[in-house]
């Protein structure tokens, strides 16, 4: 959703701008275009994409990605990703088509994820194939991309390894946060001064301006505005957590088994068992809280006969 009365969908390269109202069934578009206009003629369609070969091999085209940022959309379209697309969504205008800043032709964008605080800034995460005398290796380039400027920040974090080293890049105005194996790395990119580098066990979730991650078995809380890291909780804490609201979080002991403990004075925890019908189902189970964060709706997937069996976590 755009602002209060638009909301905007993607289909491949192609971008669509609806006026939008709650109290009308009428969304009449404001217009369309695609992001990448190389991907606009008539011979291109995702069925001939999927259609199968002379040897019945079906072809999987790759997918698009993209990010919006206030007026900005930065998109990445599939055959063409050494070039990062930027549009104002509000006037349908192309700004600029942006070619890799890594010259290695065996390098491209593989991720975008725009400021977690308002900022024209975009995080770019490019990766880069380089054969190497022990082999081929990997390297990560992670740069900040300014769609108002239109240019790259002076900001750039490279990593070297046999696979992708990276599990989670975040940005959050003027922080760019990288998770490795061992550690969550903190730098300010306007400054390109590296703050901190934290012993973490988790991904970082970002949530009220904390960073919260998981060190020595506890939960962490990086504060973005202070700069100042706090211990959260005194109970052990998993790997794989959930924020539930500013009063609960949620933890995944098993398949079947999760926790829902108190932060704050109390520290009260409480666990659920559910038997499931399905051996995947823990993964479906936890999903997104609603917005005021205080539910939690869980779904049960049972392939066999087709069915969803819903469950409504209520936290107060």
């Amino acid at each position: 959703i755009l602002r209060e009365d638009r909301i905007i969908f993607v289909q491949s390269s192609k971008v669509s701008v609806f006026r939008m109202s709650v109290t009308s069934t009428h969304w009449p578009l404001i217009y369309t275009f695609h992001f990448d206009e190389r991907l606009s003629t008539a011979d291109f369609t995702e069925e001939a994409a999927l259609s199968p070969s002379e040897h019945a091999i079906i072809t999987v085209p790759e997918s698009s990605f993209y990010t919006i940022t206030g007026d900005y959309f930065v998109g990445v379209a599939p055959g063409y990703t050494r070039l990062l697309h930027v549009w104002n969504i509000y006037t349908g205008e192309k700004l600029k088509e942006v070619v890799c800043p890594v010259s290695n032709p065996n390098s491209c964008f593989i991720t975008l994820c725009h400021s977690y605080k308002p900022s024209p800034d975009v995080l770019s995460v490019v990766e880069e194939e380089v054969l190497e005398e022990r082999g081929l290796m990997i390297r990560m380039h992670v740069y900040v991309y300014n769609a108002s400027e239109l240019v790259f920040r002076e900001f750039v974090e490279t990593r070297l390894g046999r696979v992708n080293t990276l599990y989670q890049c975040m940005i959050y105005d003027p922080y760019v946060f990288i998770k490795d194996f061992f550690n969550l790395s903190v730098f300010n990119y306007k400054t390109s001064a590296l703050v901190d580098v934290k012993p973490a066990l988790s991904n970082p979730i970002l949530f009220n301006d904390n960073v919260i991650y998981v060190r020595e078995r506890k939960l962490r809380g990086f504060n973005v505005s202070t700069g100042v890291t706090n211990q959260l909780s005194s109970f052990n804490a998993c790997s794989m957590y959930f924020i539930a609201c500013d009063r609960f979080v949620t933890q995944v002991l098993s398949f079947r088994d999760f926790e829902v403990l108190e932060v704050g004075r109390r520290q009260a925890r409480r666990h659920f068992n559910f038997e499931s019908s399905n051996r995947y189902w823990w993964s479906d189970r936890v999903a997104m809280t609603n917005r005021m964060y205080t539910k939690k709706i869980m779904i049960e997937s049972n392939e066999r006969n087709k069915k969803h069996n819903i469950y409504l976590l209520n936290f107060w």
